[in-house]
């Protein structure tokens, strides 16, 4: 009996494959219409359908500082070394109590003087953040302060050492001017960051990192706004040299597997996709709704033309929730990454994003952007129309570390600024407004490395300095 339901079963399952087999050999071309096909397709290499119920995600900071040396108002990125990320780490529960629990005190004039007054944890955001959508990232529905702060761009947590143990959590909105500020009393957490941040500042074992500090603290008036500024004066940053490569060249070779394994997340059925190239000799992946091409110049386009819509998202953060869940299909971007820019246009949403090389942001000329097709000077941009990606653009990059002599950047913020303004205006200007700067690692061509500069936005643009001598 045993035996025969053995036999009975292996004859099923000789059937079931060679109606696959036949259905392959009828069907390659145009295995969409395959019943055989589709059925164990669909069944072991669909992508996962995510809900409209899964949580939506906002924008992470792009960069999160803390007080080194009180007294010398210097502060270090906690993104630079372990013991900063614990604190991070450590910031990042002091903030879901206080969306838990915080009371709203009050919305004053933002003055930086006062807040950096004590000791600090800035976080800085690349956008403004809904205030709602953050809030639903660490599961919380803070209505009280909801209704009191709708929106804004960085996050400054104050941790007591008095017997209350206070922790003041100011949401900055730096674009009006305007510090909101929560309070909690006896939370735990107070001493635990007030330990960490102690410790920091005590630690002798992170003298070689980069200094940062306050440009309004420190009553710069150039400046536009709050920059934490890099210290290449006090001390100046060795690094070693940065290469960056197009990840499906091998050999000067295009990696026609590694591109294939790349481009298949991205469609419902994988194995149900065409392949060729296009006129211009472009490699194409496609199937009914979705083309997805490879450039030689190292950029992956996609356009869905699927008129399919559920429902249409209207607000930024619920857009960005299509973005983060469609950037999962995408190996190369990672927790380096972070949103530069979003607009609204053409009845959707339009997201910009930059990655980190380190502790820096990779930037690209215009001349470079132009040259590998990315006319927004970002190296990925994604549209949300309706609650689809409809267009993404990745001009995909991977670093690698050159075994070269390593380089001292010690030309500070002061010295490139007149650089800029010698070479830029000769004539001299009546007044010098800076909008924004930082440190990053610039490509102004495809064949070059990138080389670490001071990027300086003044009124009328992006001008570029070299940080090494």
């Amino acid at each position: 009996m045993n035996t025969s339901r053995v036999k009975t079963y292996l004859i099923v399952v000789l059937m079931c494959c060679s109606m696959y087999q036949t259905g392959q050999l009828w069907f390659d071309e145009v295995s969409d219409h395959n019943f055989f096909y589709t059925v164990f397709v669909d069944s072991f290499f669909s992508k996962p359908v995510y809900s409209e119920t899964e949580d939506m995600y906002v924008s992470k900071p792009k960069r999160v500082m803390t007080i080194k040396n009180f007294g010398n108002k210097q502060y270090v990125d906690l993104g630079s070394f372990w013991q900063g990320e614990e604190l991070r780490a450590k910031a990042e529960q002091g903030i879901k109590q206080v969306l838990h629990k915080g009371q709203y005190m009050e919305t004053v004039h933002l003055d930086w003087r006062v807040i950096l007054s004590q000791k600090a944890i800035v976080y800085q955001y690349g956008m403004a953040v809904d205030m709602k959508a953050f809030a639903k990232e660490f599961e919380e529905n803070p209505r009280k302060i909801e209704d009191k702060i709708k929106e804004f761009d960085q996050i400054v947590l104050i941790p007591s050492q008095n017997v209350t143990k206070e922790l003041q959590c100011y949401f900055i909105d730096e674009k009006n001017n305007q510090a909101h500020r929560v309070m909690i009393k006896n939370a735990r957490i107070t001493k635990e960051l007030y330990e960490k941040m102690d410790a920091i500042q005590k630690n002798k074992g992170i003298e070689d990192i980069i200094l940062y500090s306050s440009t309004k603290q420190n009553n710069l008036d150039i400046f536009h706004k709050n920059i934490f500024l890099p210290d290449l004066h006090t001390r100046p940053y060795i690094y070693k040299a940065v290469g960056i490569k197009d990840p499906f060249i091998k050999d000067g070779e295009l990696d026609k597997q590694s591109l294939e394994d790349f481009v298949d997340p991205f469609f419902d059925n994988p194995r149900a996709k065409w392949s060729g190239k296009d006129a211009e000799g472009n490699s194409v992946f496609a199937d009914e709704y979705t083309i997805i091409k490879y450039y030689a110049t190292g950029v992956v386009e996609y356009d869905n033309y699927s008129m399919k819509q559920e429902r249409a998202y209207g607000s930024q953060d619920e857009a960005y929730g299509v973005v983060q869940r469609f950037l999962k299909n995408d190996v190369f971007v990672g927790d380096q990454f972070y949103l530069a820019q979003a607009k609204q246009e053409n009845d959707g949403w339009q997201f910009y994003f930059n990655f980190y090389m380190g502790e820096f942001p990779y930037m690209i000329s215009d001349v470079l952007a132009k040259e590998v097709g990315m006319d927004h000077g970002h190296v990925l941009e994604v549209f949300v129309q309706g609650n689809q990606v409809k267009h993404f653009k990745h001009f995909v990059r991977t670093t690698e570390m050159l075994y070269t002599v390593p380089k001292t950047a010690e030309v500070d913020f002061f010295s490139a600024l007149d650089a800029v303004i010698a070479r830029e205006f000769p004539q001299g200007v009546a007044e010098i407004k800076v909008q924004d700067t930082y440190l990053a690692y610039y490509q102004d061509h495809l064949l070059k490395s990138p080389q670490l500069m001071w990027m300086i936005r003044m009124e009328d643009g992006w001008y570029g300095e070299s940080a090494v001598r």
